[in-house]
């Protein structure tokens, strides 16, 4: 009788852990924590996934000079790659979603780019920045700004964060991410 009471108190546990899963709050400006948050992906086509390598040498990006960034390395070519960072479980309708990412380029080569809200379980964009060109000859770095609320189609749903590379003819054209800051409210 005490077994099952102690599965029974363990499952009503989970099942309270998992009803009230959320968006996570992040402000991720250090490349340390902020390479361990982010993971390689393949999207599209026949991409591989990228290295992500935390170095040191980014702009100030409003978080300071030199404090560090993740490099999205290109190492193939084909298809569209990036980096991903899950942001949690949507647990209601009419939440906001703020997202706000420094991203820059110091290769002499061009990259294209957006930053999009992802909905990993029915594999759909929910929210993208406008595709953009971080070039040495014009714009090196961007502040890049989303927004989202949260549906009742989405509760209960995994939401990610993601940069997308979509330059990849070359495995020069490499994206660096300085920090990203989300907020759920």
């Amino acid at each position: 009788m005490k077994a099952n009471a102690t599965i029974l108190s363990t499952a009503l546990l989970l099942s309270s852990v998992v009803a009230h899963a959320e968006i996570n709050t992040v402000n991720l400006t250090k490349k340390n924590p902020l390479s361990a948050a982010m993971k390689p992906a393949a999207f599209e086509g026949e991409a591989s996934a990228p290295d992500l390598a935390p170095i040191q040498g980014d702009p100030d990006g409003g978080d300071g000079a030199a404090d560090g960034c993740v490099k999205i390395n290109s190492t193939g070519k084909g298809g569209v790659f990036g980096a991903t960072l899950t942001l949690g479980t949507a647990d209601s309708a009419d939440k906001t979603i703020e997202i706000s990412t420094h991203v820059f380029n110091v290769n002499t080569s061009y990259v294209k780019y957006s930053v999009q809200v992802y909905k990993v379980t029915d594999k759909r964009v929910l929210a993208s920045s406008p595709m953009e060109v971080l070039d040495k000859k014009k714009v090196t770095e961007k502040t890049v700004k989303l927004q989202y609320k949260t549906t009742a189609e989405d509760k209960g749903d995994t939401l990610e964060l993601r940069w997308v590379q979509h330059s990849t003819d070359s495995t020069a054209r490499d994206l660096y991410v300085d920090n990203v800051k989300v907020t759920a409210k």
